[in-house]
């Protein structure tokens, strides 16, 4: 018989972000830590995640996320994770890590319904 053994991880350091921000977390790792915001705002009204970017990026500081402005064009904005560490944990803790293409994830069992 198997056993699915679960780790329970301690809270990552403050500040305290959602299930929705830890997943824009980890997408974002997955693209090296950086990409187009209008391509991260994108991907967050396609996954129906409410979250303000630049808001986020103020509540959690400039030490974790940075906003900059492109030097081709200076109205074009990219996202960079500062601390990627901080949001590797923050991505684990809630379970939302991308992994990479050739690494499998975690299974999960569905729960059945009876």
């Amino acid at each position: 018989m198997f056993h699915i053994m679960v780790l329970k991880r301690k809270k990552p350091d403050l500040p305290d972000i959602t299930y929705d921000e830890a997943n824009v977390l980890g997408w974002l790792k997955k693209r090296d830590c950086i990409s187009d915001l209008s391509e991260c705002e994108r991907y967050c009204y396609c996954e129906n995640f409410e979250i303000d970017l630049k808001a986020f990026q103020k509540k959690v500081g400039s030490e974790k996320v940075r906003l900059y402005r492109t030097p081709i064009a200076k109205s074009k904005h990219v996202i960079f994770i500062q601390n990627s560490s901080w949001a590797d944990a923050w991505a684990l803790y809630y379970d939302v890590e991308f992994p990479h293409h050739r690494q499998r994830k975690r299974y999960h069992p569905r729960k059945s319904k009876k």
